[in-house]
């Protein structure tokens, strides 16, 4: 899976902020309060693409764990592209899981 280290996360959320965080996943646990990483589940991406392998991976434990939400979401995006979430164009390359789905470079 194409997920980010802890430092890489971090570096993230210093450069990007929370909110920027929280859109590369697809849940918000309320338990736990705003700015902490803890609060968002399911990611899916690498900060910079989307990769099909993310999403099927979410598909696929929201399922386990009983998040139907969860799952319906990470079909419509895997279908569709990342417009949904980022209002951007997909764009089409190769990866190591066979598709990146979207592309932080390819934003406006």
């Amino acid at each position: 899976m194409h997920h980010p280290n802890r430092a890489a996360e971090n570096e993230f959320i210093r450069v990007h902020g929370f909110s920027e965080y929280a859109r590369w996943h697809l849940g918000i646990d309320e338990r736990h309060p705003e700015n902490t990483k803890a609060r968002y589940k399911f990611p899916f991406g690498d900060f910079e693409n989307l990769h099909r392998c993310g999403l099927l991976a979410v598909r696929s434990r929201a399922r386990q764990f009983g998040y139907p939400d969860i799952e319906a979401a990470s079909a419509r995006i895997t279908a569709t592209g990342m417009s949904i979430l980022f209002s951007h164009s997909p764009n089409e390359a190769k990866s190591s899981c066979s598709k990146v789905i979207w592309t932080s470079g390819s934003r406006a």
